[in-house]
């Protein structure tokens, strides 16, 4: 388990450090936490890799797939 969990956070931490441009990081964060219904806290310890939280296949592919140029409602959609 242990394991499996270490390659979602370092898919989740790849998606949103290699995919997101810097200045878009704070918009597709938002907006992370609005569609999962967590705080700002709890992404960091996502993307931390904290033993609190539990990261999740869904929320892996929701940053691999999310395009910082759309609007949120277009993303909430898909």
């Amino acid at each position: 388990m242990k394991k499996t969990y270490e390659g979602l956070t370092e898919r989740f931490r790849v998606a949103y450090f290699n995919r997101i441009p810097y200045k878009m990081r704070n918009g597709v964060k938002a907006r992370f936490c609005e569609e999962f219904g967590i705080t700002e806290d709890t992404f960091g310890h996502k993307l931390s890799g904290g033993n609190s939280t539990t990261m999740t296949e869904t929320e892996c592919k929701w940053m691999e797939e999310v395009n910082p140029l759309e609007p949120a409602k277009a993303v909430a959609q898909s």
